[in-house]
């Protein structure tokens, strides 16, 4: 009787686990809400994914802008490829846990001036997802996945400023999915892709005269919604006559 009340309660167990995975597995990560962003976010940064910020820094110049384990830093390129970017600017590093919406989506509208992918050898991010959960900071460190996984680069540029999304695969990642190509016009808010599973996604956007940083370390996000910095308004010039 003993062992058979065992049975069952694995057999309950068994049912629950699979029961859970396949929600995660199927609902929560496969969700792609429709999101409309805030008023007045055309004069600044959209978050570009959901999750929780590991980091906003300022980079001057080609500056490695992080440093991971036993001091090795990861150097400028890294966050933004071959895509001709230089500082200063700012750096938001997002970390995208598995139960966030893992659709990304443009910080700016404009035109997607380059796309460019970069095969790596991944390493698992389950470090930097304890320390997040822990709060233990710096959230970054022993994040070596900064210097080795496979990555995608989108350069959007517009008449007022440009960004540098970095998708960040993670060991678990399926793969990475870039939906829009060199030379396209994109709207604020677009969707733009999507990383499977759990992974990270970076920004850099230049430094500019009157941009405002609204982003912190720790700050729980959401793509196409809440803005990372803002900058002045455009001045509308004046009709004559």
């Amino acid at each position: 009787l003993r062992m058979e009340s065992v049975r069952i309660v694995a057999g309950v167990a068994g049912v629950v686990l699979l029961a859970t995975w396949a929600l995660w597995r199927f609902h929560l990560f496969n969700r792609d809400p429709d999101r409309t962003p805030p008023e007045g976010a055309v004069n600044g940064v959209l978050a570009p994914a959901d999750g929780t910020i590991l980091y906003v820094r300022r980079v001057e110049a080609e500056e490695a802008p992080i440093a991971v384990k036993r001091g090795r830093h990861v150097p400028f390129s890294r966050f933004v490829g071959r895509t001709g970017v230089r500082g200063p600017g700012h750096l938001v590093g997002i970390f995208m846990h598995p139960t966030s919406v893992h659709v990304n989506r443009a910080p700016i509208a404009g035109t997607v001036r380059a796309v460019q992918y970069e095969p790596g050898s991944n390493l698992p991010m389950n470090l930097t997802w304890i320390r997040v959960h822990l709060r233990l900071r710096p959230y970054e460190r022993d994040a070596t996945h900064l210097l080795s996984n496979e990555r995608n680069f989108i350069l959007i540029v517009n008449d007022r400023m440009w960004v540098c999304l970095v998708q960040i695969a993670d060991y678990f990642v399926n793969r990475i999915d870039c939906w829009v190509k060199e030379g396209e016009a994109i709207e604020q808010g677009q969707r733009v892709g999507r990383i499977r599973f759990g992974s990270q996604v970076d920004l850099f956007f230049p430094e500019m005269e009157g941009l405002q940083l609204k982003a912190s370390a720790g700050q729980k996000i959401r793509a196409g919604i809440d803005l990372l910095a803002t900058f002045p308004v455009r001045a509308e010039g004046r009709r004559s006559g």
